[in-house]
């Protein structure tokens, strides 16, 4: 910019000169932010377009309420504390391949049972575990209390449906268990229902009952694994990421005996079956279980 001036109008052009600067620095300023701006626009549009799907968790608490809450996650960055299972810093896993995923139905007007569902798979969502660290379900989940919101529910008890707190839960470990099943991952602990139930095949459930009936597993695997949660309408949803390995496995379920009950419940022993095919064709097939389920006692 070039300015032409005589003495006398010194004092003007001064004026003018500051505004003139005053003008240049904010239009840096501007500048500035709107790079800014872009910056942070694209990196977000980069996020948001993350091939990991959101989680959407709903479910009514009361009759004028509802429980919403989405969470959205591309390569997580961890921050877990020493009461919910291994110890992690600020990391983040990069994990995002599918190696086990299970779903299981739930009815939605059973409202106490479906919040206790709920609120265990909200739990169990992002948890990380490391090669070679074991997995609790009730380190995770905690102890199912009013004050951690959970409500009484049909539960099992002396081959009987009975009401209790936190009835449904065994849901989400029998769903869990069947998911970490798919993924080849090392059962630890595992434990069948007294008496057969709807949800999971015979053979393939897996009860628990804070503290002294758990379920855990072990990632056996060389790469972190975490599992991801997913509560829609009547539908349980749980998922291991890990890093594939090209293995493909199928559980079998095998009846060995019916179990004749009174009022025509029916009870079983049951065999179950793992078979495992690698990425090579290699087949191999081992027992996880036998299991003896007895017939319901009617109320």
């Amino acid at each position: 910019m070039i300015i032409d001036v005589s003495e006398k109008d010194t004092e003007g052009v001064n004026k003018r000169l500051e505004k003139y600067r005053h003008r240049k620095f904010f239009l840096a300023i501007s500048l500035i932010i709107a790079v800014s701006a872009s910056f942070e626009t694209t990196f977000v549009s980069k996020l948001s377009s993350a091939s990991i799907p959101s989680i959407q968790y709903g479910i009514k608490q009361t009759a004028d309420q509802k429980l919403v809450k989405q969470i959205s996650l591309t390569n997580i960055t961890v921050n877990s504390s020493p009461k919910q299972g291994p110890k992690a810093t600020k990391t983040s896993i990069t994990a995002n391949d599918i190696i086990g995923e299970f779903s299981t139905k739930f009815n939605v007007k059973e409202k106490n049972r479906s919040i206790n569902l709920t609120l265990a798979a909200r739990a169990l969502n992002n948890k990380v575990i490391y090669p070679g660290k074991v997995f609790s379900f009730n380190n995770i989940v905690g102890e199912r209390t009013l004050k951690n919101g959970y409500k009484d529910a049909y539960i099992l008890n002396n081959n009987r449906y009975i009401p209790a707190l936190g009835g449904g839960i065994c849901q989400v470990s029998s769903t869990l268990y069947n998911a970490v099943l798919l993924a080849d991952l090392q059962i630890i602990e595992r434990v069948p229902h007294q008496v057969p139930i709807i949800y999971v095949p015979l053979g393939q459930d897996a009860t628990v009952y804070y503290p002294k009936i758990d379920f855990k597993f072990k990632n056996n695997t060389s790469s972190p694994i975490y599992i991801r949660s997913k509560v829609q309408s009547g539908l349980l949803t749980l998922q291991i990421y890990g890093k594939k390995t090209g293995k493909i496995v199928q559980i079998k379920p095998q009846i060995l005996k019916t179990i004749r009950g009174r009022a025509g419940s029916k009870g079983y022993i049951v065999k179950t079956w793992k078979i495992v095919k690698d990425s090579q064709g290699n087949v191999n097939k081992s027992m996880l279980s036998r299991d003896i389920y007895a017939p319901l006692k009617k109320n």
